[in-house]
């Protein structure tokens, strides 16, 4: 995150409030008052520039000399400006700058940090009263829950790019340029909590358990590196160019878009290396072709209803149930209803998760990424050249490389390298179909 994202609170005297423009301000002896300036909807609203000459208007009026003018727009906005009010508008124009806008889903992210960890204990403090002896019982509470340090080094830098964007109108200077200091809010410095990769053999049991149209995914995934959000994106017969699609034989992905935890479409990936074709094994094609079927359009995997597959459901209802223990109640009919007479324990691939915690409720390092890192390891291992190895990965610079381009443009060595490099597991195709529902072709597939 850039450490002086500015928003515009320099304009934070005004209000939107019921379709009008007001501008809130303190006269000479101090008293506030407050001016309707004009429409804020509809085609008659005021334009930025014209708000500008209002407000200059106005103050002119009230304040003769140009000092006296920014003394009175500095008080104004200490007066008035909470850490909500910040919040609010550098969350929105960190979303509509021109230079370097955040994403849908880093906002979502940001936002839920405000909302979740900020608002709940600063949120009516005013922005000049921002130190960093008032932050610290954010951190207070967050560790009281079990917060890791990554997020609360996160919650960190939002607050201090908070208290950066509120600026002076005249200088473009922060009103608040002081720094927070982490050690007096306590920030703990970020664990570095490596990531786990799936082994093949661990793939081949994961894939054991399932049928239908995840254990294509869950061979999908190691065989070409992709993120979960990238495999939730894949349209059948799509545009290429637009969206993320296969070719006609299912050899190569075409990646140009992404599906969001909360299941909606990004078109646009976070930078220029992870647009780019993913060359695909030629079994693993065979049972995406087989999965598709019939099928012309609509998204590859996806829910009963044809929408993309949320990351909740998919790690609560399909993921976690496969890698980790559970129990599973004995039911046995009484009467008219059900008794529970006993408890099944039904094993998962990797065993008992807790093993894996280091506290509880904590994560274990395995997860949907643990697929891609497989791949990437495997990659390495067969000495695939690291030109092709990125390209297919998505690795790279936010500016697209010379190296990078060359690996676009060889296609039949990508194929030849996919091939020689292999899987890394016992892929074991299995023959899948689409599933007849209701007397239409459901969109999940099961095993034939």
């Amino acid at each position: 995150m850039n450490n002086h994202s500015k928003g515009r609170h320099q304009e934070g005297a005004w209000q939107d409030r019921s379709g009008s423009w007001y501008f809130s301000f303190r006269d000479k002896c101090g008293e506030l008052k407050q001016r309707r300036m004009g429409l804020s909807k509809g085609p008659d609203k005021l334009s930025l520039q014209e708000r500008y000459d209002r407000k200059q208007t106005l103050l002119d009026e009230e304040f003769p000399t140009v000092a006296e003018k920014v003394q009175q727009q500095q008080a104004g906005t200490k007066a008035l400006l909470t850490v909500k009010m910040a919040g609010d508008s550098w969350l929105n124009y960190s979303q509509t700058r021109s230079r370097g806008p955040i994403g849908a889903n880093t906002a979502r992210i940001y936002g839920h940090y405000l909302t979740r960890w900020i608002y709940p204990v600063v949120e009516t403090l005013l922005l000049s009263e921002l130190k960093s002896k008032n932050a610290k019982p954010i951190f207070d509470a967050m560790k009281a829950v079990g917060a890791s340090s990554s997020v609360m080094n996160d919650v960190a830098t939002i607050l201090q790019q908070i208290l950066w964007s509120a600026v002076n109108e005249e200088t473009d200077n922060p009103l608040y340029d002081w720094k927070l200091s982490l050690d007096r809010m306590d920030v703990p410095e970020v664990e570095e909590k490596e990531g786990r990769a799936f082994t093949g053999v661990q793939i081949e049991s994961i894939r054991q358990r399932l049928s239908g149209q995840y254990k294509v995914l869950f061979g999908l995934l190691p065989a070409t590196g992709i993120r979960i959000g990238e495999a939730f994106a894949i349209e059948i017969n799509g545009d290429p160019e637009k969206v993320k699609t296969l070719s006609k034989d299912c050899r190569v992905l075409y990646v140009r878009s992404i599906t969001l935890q909360d299941g909606t479409r990004q078109l646009k990936p976070k930078t220029p290396a992870a647009i780019r074709e993913v060359d695909i094994y030629p079994d693993v094609a065979t049972e995406l072709s087989n999965l598709i079927g019939n099928r012309t359009s609509g998204f590859l995997f996806c829910n009963e209803s044809g929408q993309p597959i949320l990351y909740s459901n998919f790690v609560k209802n399909e993921l976690d149930p496969i890698l980790y223990d559970r129990e599973q109640p004995c039911m046995k009919r009484e009467g008219k209803g059900w008794k529970k007479v006993g408890v099944k324990k039904l094993p998962g691939v990797l065993g008992d998760k807790s093993k894996y915690q280091d506290k509880e409720n904590g994560r274990t390092g395995y997860g949907a990424h643990s697929f891609r890192r497989f791949r990437a390891t495997h990659l390495d291992l067969q000495g695939v050249p690291q030109t092709f190895a990125k390209y297919w990965m998505g690795h790279g610079k936010k500016s697209i490389t010379e190296e990078y381009q060359k690996a676009s443009q060889e296609a039949i060595k990508r194929r030849e390298w996919t091939e020689k490099a292999g899987l890394g597991f016992d892929l074991a195709v299995t023959k899948v179909t689409a599933i007849k529902m209701a007397g239409k072709t459901a969109k999940g597939g099961k095993a034939a």
